[in-house]
């Protein structure tokens, strides 16, 4: 089974995600956000259909090494994903790692 990422870099500091964050699709996300340094670093999850615990740490790794230099967002999570995040708890917790939904990203 092949899973495939699409991570598109989008007005110098969102990254949308389409596809599956899993262990062969994790070097997309690390490739697409090289040398970004804007804050907020905004990772757009609509479209991000799957979400294992190698894409979840992928994300923690990034919210990580993005702390120094402001937030690490993640905008409108699909259920599937938010039910992720929410189970392994990592929303609220000590890395600036900020939920946006989607009510709040159509603002």
């Amino acid at each position: 089974m092949t899973t495939r990422l699409e991570a598109r870099v989008e007005a110098g500091h969102r990254i949308r995600l389409a596809g599956e964050l899993d262990i062969s699709t994790v070097p997309v996300l690390e490739q697409s956000v090289d040398g970004l340094v804007d804050d907020p670093l905004i990772l757009e999850l609509t479209d991000l259909t799957f979400l294992d615990s190698t894409g979840l740490r992928a994300i923690l790794r990034l919210a990580r090494s993005h702390a120094d230099r402001g937030r690490l967002v993640l905008r409108a999570p699909t259920p599937r994903v938010l039910e992720v995040l929410t189970i392994c708890g990592v929303l609220g917790g000590p890395l600036n790692l900020e939920l946006e939904r989607k009510a709040e990203a159509a603002g």
